[in-house]
């Protein structure tokens, strides 16, 4: 038996030494590519000629070119899906103008709840409160197009979207208000504009609650955008789901500044 092994051992070796002898290089000779001219090429002891380098190159840079254009497309795609305006999937937290220490404070915290998504822990949820044009819209689709680039599932949507979303399955045949609900749940990040303008009823109210609770026992982040003041979105919310929020850390940023649309033109 020993001596099988040994005996494998050796042809192994054998072998090995065959393939590396094969691929030796044993000299150098000049080589005419009908494309680039003439060039060095190595030659193996098997007597294979390497290829010419700018040929090499050009397959290279033409695979790049491929699989970017291969990227951007999925990237298109899922754009077309998440629901991020157009006007504002350039957005991004670098581009966003931050002249007081409220902004700044604002701009630093979205920065860190994205670097906290990219390491794959985050699960605390975003809220960004306060008036018209001080950039929460903004700062949400620069969340949401990072985890976008980083292959999540987002939505952006305003609250009214996703309760017609919900109310729509009670009249549809192929599915229910549940799987509906399950949907918003599995999603990576939910980004929610508009939070306070739906609530016109006490079914309206349940839909939001019951995703934001799902969300939370799921442990999935969700960035909420609106223009009512601290104590009006609590509210809104509910004590139950705001105290869930608060649980993982979530700390309603105020945006009180003034209308950024004034004289400007870059934030929404």
């Amino acid at each position: 038996m020993e001596l099988i092994e040994k005996t494998k051992d050796l042809s192994l070796s054998a072998a090995i030494r065959a393939v590396i002898e094969k691929h030796r290089i044993t000299h150098t000779e000049t080589v005419h590519c009908p494309k680039h001219g003439d060039y060095a090429a190595n030659v193996t002891a098997a007597g294979r000629v390497s290829e010419c380098p700018c040929c090499e190159k050009d397959a290279a840079e033409a695979e790049a070119a491929k699989k970017a254009e291969q990227a951007n497309r999925r990237l298109l795609e899922k754009l077309g899906r998440c629901g991020i305006p157009k006007r504002h999937q350039g957005c991004r937290v670098n581009t966003y103008q931050a002249d007081t220490p409220k902004q700044q404070a604002l701009k630093t915290a979205v920065a860190e709840y994205i670097r906290e998504m990219q390491t794959g822990s985050l699960k605390r949820n975003f809220v960004m409160l306060g008036n018209c044009g001080t950039g929460k819209t903004h700062l949400a689709c620069a969340i949401g197009m990072a985890a976008v680039q980083q292959g999540k599932t987002v939505l952006f949507a305003t609250a009214s979207e996703i309760i017609r979303r919900v109310q729509a399955a009670h009249k549809s045949n192929t599915e229910t208000e549940w799987d509906v609900m399950q949907e918003f749940e599995r999603l990576d990040l939910l980004v929610v504009d508009e939070v306070g303008v739906q609530y016109t009823t006490e079914s309206a109210n349940r839909i939001i609650t019951e995703i934001v609770n799902a969300r939370y026992n799921a442990e999935k982040p969700t960035v909420f955008i609106s223009n009512l003041g601290s104590d009006e979105f609590q509210a809104v919310m509910g004590e139950r789901a705001m105290s869930r929020m608060k649980e993982d850390g979530c700390k309603p940023f105020v945006c009180d500044w003034a209308d950024y649309r004034i004289g400007r033109s870059h934030a929404t």
